[in-house]
Parts: C-alpha cells; sequence; structure tokens
C-alpha cells in the first residue's frame, strides 16, 4: 500500500498496530508512531494514543508504553486497562497492580476487561490480599457480579493462590455458570492433587446437565489417575468413543492410555495405546511410566525398545523412568546401554533430574564402583541428595570403603 503512494487513514493505523501486537513487531509499530506525530494525529485523539499504548505494551516495551501513556492529554478506561494488560502478558505483576491502583486514585472505574486482566495478574503472583478486595469490589458491583467471564477469573484467582476452600465457597455461591467456570474449578483442584474433590464436582456438573468439553475430560483423566479412579474412566472413554473425539485425537487417546496404565489396567492400557491411530514419545511414555509405577520391568524395557525401534528418540522423563525401572529390576547392562545414550546426547547429559536417575540406577544394581566413576566424571549431580543414596546403598551390601567415600562427600 505504501509502495503504491497511498497514506494510511487512521483507521488503517489503527489496524496496523493491533497486527504488530500480534506479531511482536515494534520496528513497524514505532515506525507509525513517528509518522502520526510528523502528522499531528496524537494531539487529543485518545483512540491512537490507546492502541500505541498497546503496542507497545505487548511487544514488550514496557518502559515506552509507560512514558507515552502518561503524555496522553485525555485518558480513559480503555487506556488504563491497555497497560496493566502489557504488564500481566510480560508477568511483571507488581507493576500491574501499582497501575491498576494509581488508575483508580484518578477516579476511574475498572470495566469488565480490567477486572479480568488484574484478576489474572493476582493469581499468577499468589497476590491473594488483593485479589479478596478486588472480590468485595466485584460483589458491589452488580454489573459485574452477573458477568459470567468476570466470575470465572475470580474462581481461577482463588484457585491459583492455593485458595481451594475459598474457591470452592465462590464458585457454589456464584448465580452463574458455564464449561469454561466448571473446567476451571476442575484443573485447579487436579493441580493441587485434590482428584477427590475434582471428581465431587464432576459429577455435580453432569447433574446439571453439562456436557464435558475434551479440555474437562482430560482434567477428569487425570483426577482419575490420582485417586486410581478406573471405572470413572472408562466411563468417560465410552463417552468419548459414542461421540466419536477419539478419532485422529492423539492427546485424549494418550491422556487415556495414562488413565488406565496408572490405574493397573495394563492390558486395555496397552490395547488402547496400539489402537491409536497416530502416537508420539508422549503416548509411549504414559504407557511405560504405567508399567513402571506397577512393577512390571521386563515388560516395561520390551515396550522402550519397541518404542526406539519405531524410531521415536526419548525425552527426559522417558529416560528417567527407564532408568528407574532399570535399577528397581537390576537391569544393570540395559542401564549402561542407556547410559551410553545420553552420553551422546548434549541435551541430557546435563540435564539434572537425568543425572540423578543415571546415578541412583547404577546405585540400585549394586555396581557401587561404576557408580563413583559416573558421579565424578558426570559434569552435574545434586551433591547431598545423590550421595546419600549411594550411601544408603553401600550400606545394604557392607561396602565400607565406597560408603565413606559417599558421607564424606555428602
Amino acid at each position: 500500500m505504501k509502495l503504491k503512494g497511498l497514506s494510511p487513514t487512521i483507521a488503517t493505523c489503527l489496524c496496523i498496530l493491533k497486527a504488530c501486537t500480534l506479531q511482536g513487531a515494534l520496528d513497524m509499530g514505532q515506525e507509525i508512531h513517528a509518522d502520526l506525530i510528523k502528522e499531528g494525529e496524537l494531539e487529543n485523539n485518545m483512540v491512537i494514543g490507546t492502541a500505541l499504548v498497546d503496542m507497545y505494551a505487548k511487544c514488550r516495551a514496557l518502559i515506552e508504553a509507560r512514558k507515552l501513556f502518561h503524555e496522553l492529554l485525555t485518558r480513559d478506561v480503555v487506556s488504563w486497562g491497555a497497560l496493566p494488560d502489557g504488564y500481566a502478558q510480560h508477568i511483571d505483576g507488581e507493576e500491574a497492580l501499582e497501575c491498576f491502583e494509581e488508575m483508580q486514585e484518578d477516579g476511574f472505574a475498572p470495566d469488565g476487561a480490567t477486572y479480568v486482566c488484574i484478576l489474572k495478574i493476582c493469581g499468577n503472583i499468589g497476590a491473594a490480599e488483593k485479589g479478596q478486595k478486588i472480590h468485595a469490589e466485584i460483589t458491589g458491583e452488580v454489573l459485574f457480579a452477573d458477568d459470567i467471564v468476570v466470575v470465572n477469573s475470580l474462581v481461577d484467582m482463588y484457585a491459583k493462590c492455593g485458595m481451594l476452600a475459598e474457591t470452592q465457597d465462590v464458585f457454589d455461591e456464584l448465580p452463574c455458570h458455564d464449561e469454561v467456570s466448571w473446567t476451571t474449578l476442575l484443573t485447579r483442584f487436579v493441580q493441587h492433587g485434590q482428584g477427590e474433590e475434582a471428581l465431587k464436582y464432576f459429577e455435580l456438573m453432569k447433574l446439571k446437565g453439562l456436557s464435558p468439553t475434551i479440555a474437562t475430560c482430560l482434567c477428569i483423566l487425570k483426577a482419575c489417575t490420582l485417586q486410581g479412579a478406573l471405572d470413572m474412566g472408562q466411563e468417560i472413554h465410552a463417552d468419548l468413543i459414542k461421540e466419536g473425539e477419539l478419532e485422529n485425537n492423539m492427546v485424549i487417546g494418550t491422556a487415556l492410555v495414562d488413565m488406565y496404565a496408572k490405574c493397573r489396567a495394563l492390558i486395555e492400557a496397552r490395547k488402547l495405546f496400539h489402537e491409536l491411530l497416530t502416537r508420539d514419545v508422549v503416548s509411549w511414555g504414559a504407557l511405560l511410566d504405567g508399567y513402571a509405577q506397577h512393577i512390571d520391568g521386563e515388560e516395561a524395557l520390551e515396550c522402550f525398545e519397541e518404542m526406539q525401534e519405531d524410531g521415536f528418540a526419548p525425552d527426559g522423563a522417558t529416560y528417567i523412568c527407564i532408568l528407574k525401572i532399570c535399577g528397581n529390576v537390576g537391569a544393570a547392562e540395559k542401564g549402561q546401554k542407556i547410559h551410553a545414550e545420553i552420553i551422546g546426547e548434549v541435551l541430557f547429559a546435563d540435564d539434572i533430574v537425568v543425572v540423578n536417575s543415571l546415578v541412583d540406577m547404577y546405585a540400585k544394581c549394586g555396581m557401587l564402583a561404576e557408580t563413583q566413576d559416573v558421579f565424578d566424571e558426570l559434569p552435574c549431580h545434586d551433591t547431598c541428595q545423590l550421595c546419600l543414596r549411594f550411601w544408603g546403598a553401600c550400606q545394604k551390601i557392607g561396602d565400607l570403603p565406597h560408603g565413606s567415600w559417599a558421607l564424606g562427600h555428602a
């Protein structure tokens, strides 16, 4: 357009500034800003000024955003909202809260979008006290007390702050819920290991006549693994088949494999795994992890070899899982082969958790001389924890020299 000699209108500039925020195209945004100054278009034009603040904030140029914001001759709740939204996206929570307070001190009442933004920030940084104050404000504002998006943000804020009792109270008292409200609550329960509560509220959700989304199903399958709730997991599986949701959906398929495996239904897990139309290292890992948890070591080692034969390279989580299995079943030779693989993978050779698992595997296999050699050669290790594990292994077989070395390095 510019090459054709056409000058952008204000409407065009607003559109392109939005494109700049989407693409993080700060240079282009700065060019438009310079042109607008040159044309005198910024004077008394709050809309274009707000769009520029939004662009700078979302392109991580927060100093420029704040400077421009304070240069605006007129401001409203939208221009105020652009600034904390930018802070929120780039995890500068304290600055965002200060900005929110400054906005209120200037006499601007937050709109729904601003409440949603600031509640998200409170949840992200654990600012529970501030979140509770905002909750009190919202309760006094009839307009927002029934706003489903604000309500969902409020529930999410309490849950992220780890205040699960308050989360339940707020959820139960609120006048409106939708699928997002329920899924938010269920997800936070699962994240805090409260599988039983998640399953209880899932039953309530169904009684309300709401159909679970894929996101809800993924969450509840995780709750089933936490609680060993195989029956509920099978119900969800049957519903997903009925709705045709399993076709070409590797994520939900993997979650089902994980649920069956961790609920000790290993035959069903393996059967479903082989029915998946597409598989990746995560779905392979779900099966392996199930075998590992239920001490079916030989099956797990076979599964690991099958995975590699299919051309899938293990990730860090898979290496940790298989090294644990090797240690548990005393598969020293297999463990040594995996050690050789890890040395060749620079990405994992410096991974502290993989390294710890490697040393732990050798110690469990009773290969104490090799354990010490590996410990000395590896580029990183959690010294105290590993030495104490090493010392425990030495105690079991009465190896005093290596035990003394381990204690001396703990």
